[in-house]
């Protein structure tokens, strides 16, 4: 056999061996995007967060999931939330809106409908659900709260990006949602926790693992 026959050969093979690696990447690429929106009964690993809107009570997961639970009669998952790409760290209602929210370690915010469609006056919600829409934030959600006046979200420091606190505010005329406040958190040890306080105009309290607790103001302004 010459060798310019045996390079040939040797050159179909290869390409038939990229073609049955590139095949298999494909078919399995394809098995886990059929996963990710996969009805699933339950989670499979730590759940981090519960809210609770009427009817229904969500849970998030660091299995990457949401769960809508109908807790009518008995704890059960009615509905597998797909979206996010890793752990889901916190979830949260703003009820004026019918909108569940919710962020992960793979950085991004995820808005949901609440509302289920209705058939013969029975609630039918879908198998599965995936968000209206996602917003990425450059870190990980740790924290949100949800508030008439909007959403707060934290994220934790990642690579030289320093921790920040982003308000989000709902337009009345266009009924978005919008970045309207995005403040690094530099000087502050990490945060533990988020809440929304009545005090004048609606305030956000943060405390943090240094002892210290912070003030921000949901006023884009102040």
């Amino acid at each position: 056999m010459y060798r310019s026959e045996r390079e040939e050969i040797n050159r179909k093979k290869e390409e038939e061996a990229a073609r049955r690696a590139n095949f298999k990447i494909n078919k399995d690429d394809e098995r886990r995007r059929e996963i990710e929106v996969e009805f699933v009964p339950r989670h499979e690993r730590p759940v981090t967060d519960l809210v609770y809107a009427a009817p229904y009570l969500y849970s998030s997961s660091k299995d990457k999931f949401c769960i809508r639970w109908d807790v009518s009669t008995k704890l059960k998952a009615v509905t597998t939330m797909c979206g996010h790409e890793g752990s889901v760290w916190c979830l949260d209602v703003h009820q004026a809106s019918n909108t569940l929210v919710s962020g992960g370690a793979d950085g991004y915010l995820c808005l949901w409908s609440t509302q289920v469609d209705e058939q013969n006056g029975m609630l039918i919600p879908s198998k599965t659900q995936t968000p209206t829409k996602k917003k990425e934030y450059g870190g990980i959600i740790r924290n949100l709260r949800v508030h008439d006046a909007g959403i707060v979200l934290q994220t934790d420091k990642f690579g030289r990006t320093p921790a920040a606190i982003a308000l989000l505010s709902l337009d009345a005329e266009t009924t978005k949602w919008k970045l309207t406040d995005f403040e690094p958190a530099i000087g502050l040890g990490k945060l533990n926790m988020l809440l929304w306080g009545p005090v004048g105009k609606p305030k956000i309290f943060s405390c943090h693992d240094d002892g210290q607790m912070a003030v921000w103001g949901a006023d884009a302004d102040e």
